[in-house]
This record gives C-alpha cells, sequence and structure tokens, in this order.
C-alpha cells in the first residue's frame, strides 16, 4: 500500500476522540491490510446513542465501517447497539471489525480475485 495514501478515517459522535482508541482501530484496520493490502477508502464510525452522555457506564455503541477497493467493490458493515450491560466501546469496535472482516473473507471466497 502506497504510504501517502491515509484510506483510514475515523468520526467519533457523542464520544471522546482518544489516543487509545484510535490506536485500537488502527491496529484493526491492520489485520483488514492482511487481508485486502490495497484498500482505497475505509470509514469507520462509533456513536454512543444513549441520551444521557455523561455516563457512559451504561452507553450504547453503534459502529459502522464502509470500505471501497480498486475492484469497484464497496461492502459496509453496522454494529447495531447491544441492550446489555457490559456493552463498551471497545467490544463495539471489536464486533464491527470482525464483521467486516468476514465479509472481506466472504468476498473473497465468493468472487475468487486476490484481495492480497
Amino acid at each position: 500500500m502506497n504510504s501517502l495514501l491515509k484510506p483510514l478515517k475515523i468520526e467519533y459522535l457523542a464520544i471522546e476522540q482518544t489516543g487509545k482508541l484510535d490506536s485500537i482501530i488502527e491496529q484493526k484496520f491492520a489485520r483488514l491490510n492482511n487481508v485486502c493490502d490495497y484498500i482505497i477508502k475505509c470509514q469507520v464510525k462509533i456513536a454512543n446513542i444513549t441520551h444521557n452522555r455523561q455516563k457512559q457506564s451504561n452507553s450504547l455503541y453503534m459502529a459502522s465501517i464502509s470500505i471501497t477497493t480498486p475492484e469497484g467493490f464497496d461492502i459496509y458493515t453496522l454494529r447495531s447497539p447491544q441492550n446489555k450491560q457490559n456493552d463498551s466501546v471497545e467490544k463495539a469496535i471489536a464486533d464491527v471489525f470482525a464483521m467486516i472482516y468476514r465479509k472481506l473473507i466472504e468476498l473473497k471466497l465468493e468472487n475468487q480475485f486476490k484481495l492480497v
């Protein structure tokens, strides 16, 4: 991948952007590059959708990822909020990246083209 291009874009809604969250997302994105090392664009959105945004211990998180590849494939996945006590922003990030990773593998198998 060309190091001059920055295909990863991260957006936060009602969540404080931290270096820790950025680092987690960047590490997950690096894993995607093991499957498809020439992603043109990867847009990650993380949102706290609870009404009380001051108290993040019981927050609900939604996460989405949109990927574009040179072959013209656009892949999108959405992780809906989990109505559980143990939901966290880190879990939302892990879930949505696991979903998009599986979709990239499926795309590779279905289309029998070389993503790497």
